[in-house]
This record gives structure tokens, C-alpha cells and sequence, in this order.
């Protein structure tokens, strides 16, 4: 899942002490890339947020993390392993996934949260938060809470946030 470039064995490489093996240049997944949050499930499929972030391995071993960040939501059948879709997002997916009824929530860097169809990954509703966010959503009663304690940007604030699930 999530962006790769060929550099899958690079840790291998390096734990090995063969250096003259790893490429330079820019690697997917970085070290804040890749699945790096908890994944979600309903029984039959799991739901993985997934970060699409680079590193640039300079000459010596030197890292950067400069690079653009993107993130995704993949669903996978858990019976056959296979893709049932895959959900593009605008910004990293660093919280945990949550499947409530027919939806999966996931929240983003930037600081939205997406409301996603289960069977298709549609989206059906985005709200954006008033921070970035590396928080999971939790649902308690009829309200949904999320974190967004991030901030990213001049003017965000870090606060919890709740909605009212209607029916």
C-alpha cells in the first residue's frame, strides 16, 4: 500500500552494513511514511490510513524530509487480500481508521476529517478541523470526537472536537 519506489530493502541494507547497496535520491516510504497508524476493521475488511511521504538520501547516508505529503485510505478483503478500493487524500492519513455502521472516518495532517462510504470509499462528508491532526476519531453515544491538537498554521488552535451523528 501507500507509494513505493524500489528502496523496500534499503533498511535491510543498511542493518547489513551494505551501503554501496542503497540507492540515493528520493525513497517512498519515508520515515514518516507508509502505514503508520491503526488500522480499522467490520469483520471483513480492513480499513489502513496510509501516509504517502519521501526522504532524500543525499551522498554518506545524509536524510531529508522535505518533501510534499499526500495520503490515502485503502480497503483490503481481508478473505482474499485483495483492494476493494482505494480512497486518495489530500494530506496525510496519521490517525487511526474508525468504521461506524456503513462509514469509515479518517483524519488528515491538514486537519480535515473524511467521512468515507465503506463498500465503495466514496466520500460523503469532509469537515474541516480548527488544527491539524495526528488523532484517531472515537464515536460515544450519538457523538463523534476527534482530536486536533496539531497546529500546523498562524491562528489554529488545539481543541476537541464533537458532532452529533444524525440518523
Amino acid at each position: 500500500m501507500g507509494v513505493h519506489n524500489g528502496h523496500d530493502k534499503d533498511s535491510l541494507y543498511a542493518m547489513r552494513g551494505e551501503y554501496s547497496k542503497i540507492k540515493t535520491g528520493e525513497v517512498f516510504p519515508g520515515q514518516l511514511g507508509g502505514v503508520i497508524a491503526p488500522i480499522a476493521s467490520d469483520g471483513k475488511t480492513v480499513y489502513v490510513p496510509v501516509v504517502n511521504h519521501s526522504m532524500t538520501v543525499l551522498n554518506g547516508g545524509e536524510i531529508t524530509e522535505e518533501s510534499g505529503m499526500t495520503g490515502e485510505v485503502v480497503a483490503i478483503d481481508i478473505a482474499t487480500g485483495k483492494i476493494k478500493w482505494n480512497r486518495e487524500l489530500e494530506a496525510g492519513a496519521y490517525g487511526a481508521t474508525l468504521v461506524v455502521n456503513d462509514l469509515v472516518f479518517a483524519t488528515t495532517a491538514d486537519g480535515v476529517i473524511h467521512a468515507l462510504k465503506k463498500e465503495t470509499g466514496g466520500e460523503v462528508w469532509q469537515s474541516a478541523l480548527p488544527s491539524g491532526t495526528n488523532a484517531g476519531v472515537m464515536v460515544s453515544g450519538d457523538m463523534l470526537l476527534v482530536g486536533a491538537g496539531l497546529p500546523t498554521a498562524e491562528g489554529q488552535t488545539s481543541e476537541l472536537v464533537a458532532y452529533k451523528i444524525g440518523r
